[in-house]
């Protein structure tokens, strides 16, 4: 089963640009449409600068009961800032999302997938449930999950790639990976792979397992003649919002929330 989730943030290259900002909030809002339509719930990892941008949009997600999830202030990732500015980003941005959207985040998601070893044990310390970070491959600088296991499991508080049998009701759910290939299931990578089509991905994703991919609005946007990296060149934004559009279909009435994917490991 393939399980949609969402990173929302500013994207500060290109979110300066009106007609960008436009764009964006477009995509996403028709993309709540489309979940809404085929009674689909899902979690939404928002950062402190989106939240402050479009606070209203999040009121919008939380009246079609979805979940809002932590993914930081500013999106800075780690290791470009030291342990402890990571875990005051975190802090901070819970803090915002519960005075702008009146809810807790019980959820975190790293920028780039890359995280403190020690993560988990602060995590729970703000009455966090799960984190849904790391992925089962290496890109030095982004995603450094190395042999986690692949389905959700108990993390080790001094690493949180690492399981272990200990009692806590602290969760790593990871993110998916294509099931041949190294590579993280989601954003930039699904946009990039030329041989990728939703009907391949639903064939290389069809067994019992937990499939979590990721998208972000940057995902499903291009704007010609503005773009801040290589891959802004080459991905195509249709590859994207067919893979997306064929998940949807296929889940009708799905209850994708991370906060339930959790509830159910635990019991």
């Amino acid at each position: 089963m393939i399980i949609l989730s969402f990173d929302l943030e500013t994207y500060p290259p290109l979110c300066s640009s009106v007609d960008f900002k436009r764009e964006m909030v477009l995509k996403v809002t028709q993309l709540a449409e489309r979940l809404r339509d085929h009674k689909i719930r899902s979690t939404f990892f928002s950062t402190g600068d989106f939240a402050l941008e479009f606070a209203p949009f999040l009121d919008y997600l939380l009246s079609m009961d979805h979940e809002i999830g932590n993914h930081t202030m500013k999106h800075i990732p780690f290791p470009a800032t030291s342990t402890g500015l990571f875990f005051e980003s975190i802090n901070e941005c819970d803090k915002l999302i519960q005075e702008l959207a009146g809810v807790k985040p019980i959820g975190f998601r790293a920028p780039r997938g890359n995280v403190p070893l020690e993560i988990a044990g602060f995590l729970k310390s703000l009455g966090y449930a799960y984190d849904s970070s790391v992925c089962r491959t290496y890109i030095p600088g982004w995603y450094e999950g190395g042999f986690c296991p692949t389905t959700p499991y108990h993390p080790s508080f001094a690493d949180i790639r690492t399981p272990t049998n200990d009692a806590s009701d602290f969760l790593e759910i990871p993110l998916g990976r294509f099931p041949h290939l190294p590579i993280p299931l989601g954003g930039v990578f699904i946009a990039s792979l030329p041989i990728l089509s939703a009907r391949i991905l639903r064939r290389m994703c069809d067994d019992d397992r937990i499939h979590l991919m990721y998208v972000h609005p940057v995902d499903l946007v291009q704007i010609p003649g503005q773009a801040r990296y290589v891959w802004d060149w080459v991905r195509q934004v249709g590859r994207v919002a067919a893979v997306v559009e064929s998940v949807i279909s296929e889940s009708a009435g799905q209850d994708m929330r991370l906060c339930e994917v959790a509830r159910s490991a635990r019991l």
